[in-house]
C-alpha cells in the first residue's frame, strides 16, 4: 500500500504515514463511502495555490518611493530658497 498524499509504500495497518504523517484512517473510511462522498479530497499533486507576497505590492511600493523622492526635493528647494533670502 502507498500512501495518497506522498507515495512512500507503508504498511496497510498503520494509521499515520510514517513519512509525511497522512491520517490514513480517514482515506480509508473515504474509500469505503465510494466514488461520490459527501465531501471531496483535495488532489493529491496540489501545489501551494496562493502567494506568500501580495500581488501588485511592486507598484505600491514605487509609488511610496516616488512620494518620498518628490518630498524630499520640495523641502530641500525650499531651504535653498529660504536660505538666500
Amino acid at each position: 500500500m502507498n500512501c495518497p498524499k506522498c507515495s512512500t509504500k507503508i504498511l496497510s495497518d498503520v494509521k499515520f504515514c510514517p513519512n509525511c504523517g497522512f491520517n490514513l484512517e480517514i482515506d480509508k473510511k473515504l474509500d469505503e463511502i465510494g466514488e461520490n462522498p459527501p465531501f471531496s479530497r483535495p488532489p493529491k499533486d496540489t501545489a501551494m495555490c496562493y502567494s506568500p507576497v501580495p500581488i501588485g505590492g511592486g507598484k505600491k511600493r514605487f509609488g511610496c518611493i516616488l512620494g518620498i523622492a518628490l518630498g524630499l526635493i520640495i523641502v530641500l528647494g525650499l531651504i535653498l530658497i529660504l536660505s538666500k533670502l
